[in-house]
């Protein structure tokens, strides 16, 4: 019977929003691997860092990934509020990227996960912001 339910959900969400959900993910993802690149890789940043501040960092890299979870989770359940503050971040995202570029870092490792991670980012914002999209946040 839930999965009656949830089939039903599923037919009521268009697929823009469908999407742009699984684009989010991916985007997680490629946080989480680029992470654990950049932590298990040696990456002479990171080796740099002394051992407290790296737990820390990690550690608030994890919640930021946590956050970013549930923002899609919400966003994918109607909530206009979460689609508000997933674009917010996508232009906070591409205020970095920029910087990336400015410091001629855009064509590093970090840099193209980056750039990558923006073209997941902001697809998923276009696809947040479609007509059928913005008729879906309206109902909730």
């Amino acid at each position: 019977m839930a999965s009656d339910v949830e089939s039903a959900t599923d037919r009521a969400r268009p697929a823009p929003v469908n999407a742009a959900f699984f684009l989010l993910l991916a985007n997680i993802a490629l946080g989480l691997a680029a992470g654990a690149v950049a932590l298990l890789g040696g990456d002479p940043a990171v080796r740099s860092v002394d051992g407290t501040l790296l737990g820390v960092a990690s550690g608030i890299w994890i919640v930021v990934l946590l956050v970013e979870t549930g923002l899609a989770f919400a966003m994918r359940g109607g909530a206009n509020w979460a689609r508000i503050v997933l674009t917010a971040l996508t232009a906070l995202q591409a205020g970095g990227v920029a910087m990336e570029a400015v410091r001629g870092n855009l064509l590093t490792g970090s840099g193209l996960a980056g750039l990558l991670a923006l073209a997941l980012t902001a697809t998923a914002v276009v696809l947040m912001f479609r007509p059928e999209s913005s008729r879906y946040f309206a109902r909730k």
